[in-house]
């Protein structure tokens, strides 16, 4: 949850640099805020809050239809089906981050998907403004962008630009509150599915089967 004075400052850049002055979308915005990533240099990324996923379904080709019938069920009985599924984007999310450590490691190795920081999150927005997003690019596209090659222990803080738009790969001091702010934030949403779940059960969920193509 945002601290009274985050919120504020959130608000005021979104005003300023996306939405200039539209009050309805940047209080949006901002209120879709669950935290934010702050950097010493001042720049600041938001992570948006998640929804509670209650609408499940499942593809069937026929000879796997028990098998799709049987997720089906799973989904409206099982309540750690439930919170698995509610848990599963903040959870890739940290598995990935957590990944990207392993270009601050003695080996140097590079991930499979590369994390780095947006320069402007927006169309329009100012590339001072400190708003900044977050996008994973596979090691390949990486690479490219700095001519086909690279020392990996020298990426951490190097910019790069990608279809027109600049980026820069996270420092590891910039990568421990990339980590910091996803772990808050999850176990923010998982607290907020434990409380559903203590209050409504299973009772609103639903599931189905749907045919696919074999």
């Amino acid at each position: 949850m945002l601290t009274k004075e985050q919120k504020a400052k959130l608000y005021e850049i979104y005003s300023r640099d996306v939405w200039h002055g539209n009050d309805k979308m940047t209080s949006y915005c901002t209120n879709k805020a669950a935290q934010l990533i702050e950097f010493k240099n001042g720049d600041f990324i938001d992570i948006e809050k998640q929804n509670i996923e209650k609408r499940f379904c499942f593809g069937e080709s026929g000879y796997d239809a028990e098998d799709a019938a049987h997720m089906a069920h799973t989904a409206r009985t099982s309540e750690s089906y439930f919170k698995r599924e509610n848990m599963k984007e903040f959870r890739s999310w940290l598995e990935s981050i957590s990944e990207q450590y392993e270009m601050h490691e003695e080996s140097h190795s590079l991930p499979r998907q590369v994390l780095a920081i947006a320069e402007t999150r927006y169309m329009g927005q100012p590339e001072s403004s400190p708003l900044k997003g977050l996008k994973f690019f596979r090691g390949w596209e990486v690479l490219e962008a700095f001519g086909g090659s690279a020392f990996v222990k020298d990426l951490p803080g190097a910019h790069f630009e990608k279809w027109g738009s600049k980026y820069r790969i996270p420092t590891l001091e910039e990568l421990d509150a990339i980590r910091e702010g996803y772990e808050a934030a999850a176990k923010e949403h998982e607290k907020k599915v434990d409380t559903y779940l203590k209050k409504y059960g299973l009772q609103h969920v639903e599931s189905w089967t749907y045919w696919r193509e074999a």
